[in-house]
């Protein structure tokens, strides 16, 4: 209806167009047409189409860019101008995913291209007139493909079909004892929204129907959207009284989408030529799957009906039931490529439906990609309480965490405080209710996301060290770090943030280095041969702060600063620092520079740029013009002489003639820079060897240095007795070191 109230407009405007007339409308008039038009885009599948829901067009039908483009005319609304011109004029709408509290519309969407993934589903009860018996019934698109399906309608005849394609057994909802939901079509009688959540890692959405008053049962679902490509939904139908009830799940397809079943997994999937849907729903005890053919599919006024294949799955129950399902959409070109499968985790000390819980697997034999994933839910407030969730201890109402081959990849955390291994080392905890978080692993960045307003004080999460890099909601934000966790405000919440709730090796892939002459590139390198084996024994001068502060990496920019002098804000940045009279003494030779005019960036990962750029200063080398010294390195990079310069010296030689310089120096490479400026200056390492917990972490080329830079006094080892070798190097770390080196160098030239 709002397409046609919008198309009334346009045909205003057409027929004023046609007679050389022009029709103003006031801007209160156009705020009424800008928020039908974003209604119209959200509610619309990707490309502009038709969601086929109800008594509507079919969804091939692209007539609502028309109504779009009129009104993107009349606004110049750079939005509505994006969807109308499907991204050719105008900008991206920031947001993808909408819940209209009014109409019960609920959308999901991974982008605004026509591949795009895009889920709809409505709790609306619109049964009169042109709407259907569909609550909570979903629409899916998929890379250019409707999966997922409305049978549309036929005509206004009744009948068999008709009754089938307008009844709940039509949609992809459930369906309770044979029988389709029933209602007034009154507003009082619409669905509750329970809970909804949309941000750039997971869109949940938790709703119920009232539309089973007749059969005896209320139905909830809940809907995940791991972007930006799989959902997981779980159906929860609570009876009110213990009359056995049979319940199925019903899907739907289009004609052609050659529909198969794995017998063995009870998998559902349609073989189209381009992309295809996937349904796994768990088969636990009771839940049969089934494939028939006796379904309708309709073309609108036409009256023409096709029969289908449709699937359900079905169980009968007295008490509670759920279903727990993924729905993967797969993309163009892996038809046959990708397997999936789910099965049900059970819950101890949990009544029945209270709470459900599934594992799942979606092996992509197409890029290698393996993602092995966790998904808890609690239905009912009496299940609210700690409890095992296959290999994880968890007080959440919602949880899901997934490992992308082998990796921890995602954790969506949502009603609760702790997210722990069954050892106890931690994942998540806090000291309050975290009410919704996405947090999603990167090489070395954490992101986290919320729309909600989540209280951060005392918030703790597991971090492996090579993240350097947090970001929150997409801006990069201040934390502290302690071992494996960072986390936010005075104190952490975990006790003991040496633990790991992952294997090291399979949250933080550390690459194996390739030798080279000098310093190494990219983790890699070596020179200075072999070695005795590092056995350090950490003192405890510290350089390093006990808490080190993980902040945004500073992009490889020179400041306008003054180097030699102390802004305000860099000495309020220092009072009370740990290293405040080096970092001082530092900046006030001209060694250090600021980050900005008012942060000298203590907390920030120092790039292999950065650190040639000081040490070059320290040892006052001149800079040298660049000439093709690396590759990588533009000649009018602000780095660019340093870099040379230190080439120059032998300090740095680079790895296939690349320095990398926007890359994070690690410890151990900082150490073996360090060893090969004192071995030019014939300074000899002498002194007792010390043992570090992770000696057996540093790299072989590495050792050496690691070695010769700790007996010199230059580095020493963490407070909790590791080297942490492959750890980035902090600019606080750094500045210190680098005054180490020079009192070094000046006692021994004297």
């Amino acid at each position: 209806y709002v397409d046609y109230a919008l198309n009334g407009i346009w045909s205003v405007q057409d027929y004023a167009e046609q007679m050389d007339e022009r029709v103003e409308y006031s801007d209160e008039v156009k705020n009424v047409m800008k928020t039908m038009a974003y209604y119209l885009m959200h509610a619309s599948g990707p490309g502009g189409r038709e969601i086929q829901q109800g008594d509507a067009y079919g969804y091939s039908s692209t007539g609502v860019k028309n109504q779009l483009k009129i009104i993107a005319e009349l606004t110049d609304d750079p939005y509505i101008w994006y969807v109308a011109t499907d991204g050719q004029r105008g900008l991206k709408p920031e947001d993808t995913s909408a819940m209209y509290a009014d109409g019960k519309k609920y959308t999901m969407r991974s982008d605004w291209n026509k591949a795009a993934v895009f889920l709809q589903t409505n709790a609306d009860n619109a049964y009169e007139s042109h709407g259907h018996k569909d609550d909570l019934s979903i629409i899916l698109w998929g890379y250019d493909q409707y999966l997922l399906a409305d049978p549309l309608y036929s005509s206004y005849q009744g009948g068999t079909a008709s009754t089938w394609l307008t009844g709940t057994m039509g949609h992809n909802t459930v369906v309770v004892n044979n029988a389709s939901q029933s209602a007034s079509g009154k507003t009082d009688n619409q669905g509750i929204t329970n809970k909804w959540e949309a941000n750039d890692i997971y869109d949940f959405a938790d709703i119920t129907t009232k539309n089973y008053g007749g059969q005896g049962v209320s139905h909830s679902r809940k809907i995940l959207f791991v972007r930006p490509g799989y959902f997981l939904v779980f159906d929860h139908m609570k009876p009110n009284n213990d009359t056995a009830k049979n319940y199925k799940q019903y899907w739907h397809f289009l004609p052609d989408a050659d529909v198969t079943m794995n017998e063995e997994t009870g998998v559902v999937r349609t073989n189209f030529p381009r992309a295809n849907v996937q349904i796994a729903t768990a088969l636990k005890d009771g839940v049969t799957p089934t494939i028939r053919e006796d379904g309708y599919y309709g073309l609108g006024h036409s009256g023409v009906i096709n029969n289908v294949k449709y699937a359900y799955y079905e169980q009968n129950a007295a008490e509670a039931a759920t279903y727990e399902t993924l729905i993967y959409p797969e993309e163009v070109g892996k038809r046959g490529l990708v397997q999936t499968k789910a099965e049900e985790i059970p819950l101890t000390g949990v009544a029945a439906g209270a709470a459900s819980a599934m594992q799942y697997v979606i092996d992509d034999r197409a890029d290698g990609e393996k993602i092995e994933g966790t998904a808890y839910l609690v239905h009912e407030s009496s299940a609210r309480t700690s409890r095992m969730v296959g290999d994880y201890v968890t007080d959440a109402s919602l949880l899901h965490v997934s490992h992308k081959a082998g990796k921890l990849s995602e954790i969506t955390f949502s009603g609760g405080k702790t997210l722990t291994a069954p050892d106890g080392a931690a994942y998540i905890s806090a000291p309050q209710t975290v009410t919704d978080l996405g947090v999603r692993y990167g090489t070395s960045t954490l992101e986290l996301a919320t729309s909600a307003e989540v209280e951060r004080e005392g918030l703790t999460i597991y971090a492996p060290k090579a993240i350097t890099t947090v970001t929150w909601n997409g801006e990069e934000v201040n934390v502290q770090r302690s071992g494996n966790y960072i986390y936010f405000g005075a104190a952490s919440s975990v006790a003991d943030t040496s633990k790991t709730p992952e294997p090291e090796d399979g949250s933080t892939p550390v690459k194996t280095p390739e030798p080279a002459p000098t310093l190494p590139s990219h983790g890699g390198g070596g020179g200075g041969g072999g070695g005795a084996a590092v056995a350090p024994k950490p003192t405890p001068t510290p350089e390093n702060t006990p808490t080190p502060t993980v902040t945004p990496q500073p992009t490889v920019t020179p400041d306008n600063h003054e180097s030699g002098t102390l802004s305000d804000g860099m000495k309020a940045e220092l009072e009370g620092h740990w290293a405040q009279k080096e970092i001082s003494e530092m900046v006030e030779k001209g060694i250090v520079k600021g980050v900005s005019a008012d942060s000298l960036g203590l907390g920030n990962a120092t790039t292999r740029a950065e650190f040639a750029a000081m040490l070059v200063r320290a040892l006052g080398l001149p800079e040298t013009p660049q000439q093709g010294a690396f590759s990588d390195v533009p000649t009018d990079a602000w780095y660019a002489g340093a870099l040379a310069a230190a080439k120059e010296a032998g300090i740095l030689q680079g790895a296939d003639g690349k320095a990398n310089p926007e890359d994070n120096i690690s410890r151990e490479e900082m150490a073996k820079m360090l060893a090969a400026v004192c071995a030019g200056r014939g300074i000899e390492a002498a002194g007792e060897m010390k043992a570090f917990t992770d000696s057996g972490a540093v790299s072989d080329w590495a050792q050496q240095g690691v070695a010769d830079s700790v007996k010199l006094g230059l580095m020493n080892g963490m407070e909790d007795g590791s080297f942490a070798p492959k750890e980035a190097a902090l600019r606080e770390q750094v500045i210190v070191v680098l005054e180490r080196l020079l009192h070094l160098l000046e006692n021994t030239s004297k």
